[in-house]
């Protein structure tokens, strides 16, 4: 199955739109997910939802607490109150790494699975989408981006998709490489501008480390026509694809990306 991930270095440069027009090319034939865990699809029907228990948390049974404050010491990230009557525990802060409950001697603290989030999976004549929401869950960040790869990878497989499409969040962090590992061709969806180029040295230093095929796509490519040009003057080995301005809203249209993948 050739998978291809969706990337950018910031928000608002067209990736969702270039997902949905991909969509209408390739819809019988592919998956699409977006594992951003960021955007909204109000207005899409519902095929099937699912919960997803994604991390731990500490759970404490204060009526055999001897109060010895050990599990208080240990942890790193405060998130337990001690007094002389209770451990109280702070939800925002703990992380369920188990320290506690390897120090606790009464047994008081224990982890406990929390329900992280639901698996939304959308299904038309034309295509199958998967994509995240998070819930009763730590923002700090962490999205746990495995699980919607791992059941459009699943779903693709069953309906004998040939092709899955998988978008992420914006920049190229940990997320984002995480999905990149799985990644056959990986499609950074940008703008011209200056500061563009920190961001397309990782994903050239990722993709030339790991033989990875890179589809650029550059929009609003005529606003600044310097970068554009600089940008392919210094990656020739990639199919660069630009969509100038005028034809921004037009991004959607199907002779933009028909045979792009």
């Amino acid at each position: 199955m050739k998978e291809v991930l969706l990337i950018s270095d910031k928000g608002g440069t067209g990736k969702s739109s270039v997902l949905n027009s991909l969509k209408e090319i390739y819809g019988k034939e592919a998956m699409f997910a977006d594992c951003s865990f960021t955007s909204r699809y109000n207005n899409l029907p519902i095929y099937l939802e699912e919960t997803f228990n994604s991390r731990f948390i500490c759970a404490i049974n204060n009526n055999i607490c001897l109060c010895c404050g050990d599990c208080d010491t240990i942890c790193e990230f405060n998130a337990l109150v001690f007094s002389t009557e209770e451990i109280k525990l702070d939800r925002h802060k703990c992380t369920g790494c188990g320290h506690c409950v390897y120090t606790c001697p009464s047994g008081a603290t224990e982890l406990k699975k929390i329900h992280s989030g639901k698996i939304i999976i959308s299904k038309d004549d034309n295509s199958i989408f998967i994509f995240g929401i998070l819930q009763h869950f730590k923002q700090d960040g962490t999205r746990p981006v495995y699980i919607i790869r791992n059941k459009a990878y699943e779903i693709a497989t069953e309906n004998k998709r040939k092709i899955l499409v998988i978008e992420s969040s914006p920049g190229w962090d940990r997320h984002t490489r995480s999905l990149a590992l799985y990644s056959t061709i990986i499609v950074p969806v940008i703008e011209p501008h200056a500061f563009v180029f920190d961001f397309l040295e990782k994903v050239r230093n990722y993709t030339d480390q790991n033989g990875t095929e890179v589809k650029l796509i550059v929009t609003k490519s005529d606003a600044n026509p310097a970068i554009t040009t600089r940008i392919i003057k210094e990656y020739p080995n990639w199919d660069i694809k630009c969509i100038p301005w005028k034809n921004d809203l037009n991004i959607k249209e199907k002779n933009n990306f028909e045979n792009f993948l």
